[in-house]
């Protein structure tokens, strides 16, 4: 999944977990504590979900620039080769 898209997904996890927590503050002040419980537990996938997306863009955003890294020391090398032959 590219960074973009994972983006995407941290958007619209993120505006599920607002949605919700709105929607159990409606219901608890409409006295509705079974739809509350469900608003809540909603909530807090999307926010386990908002962390492991977090995670991934982290580690995809590292892994990125190692690779960047490895790549411009290859070339690095490369240029270093040619000037010797």
């Amino acid at each position: 999944m590219t960074i973009a898209e994972l983006l995407k997904q941290l958007e619209d996890e993120k505006y599920c977990y607002k949605y919700c927590r709105e929607q159990e503050g409606k219901a608890l002040k409409a006295g509705d504590l079974q739809k509350a419980v469900l608003y809540s537990e909603n909530a807090n996938r999307s926010l386990r979900e908002i962390k492991r997306i977090d995670f991934s863009i982290r580690t995809t955003k590292e892994a990125d620039s190692l690779l960047r890294a490895i790549f411009a020391e290859e070339k690095r090398r490369e240029e270093l080769g040619k000037r010797w032959t």
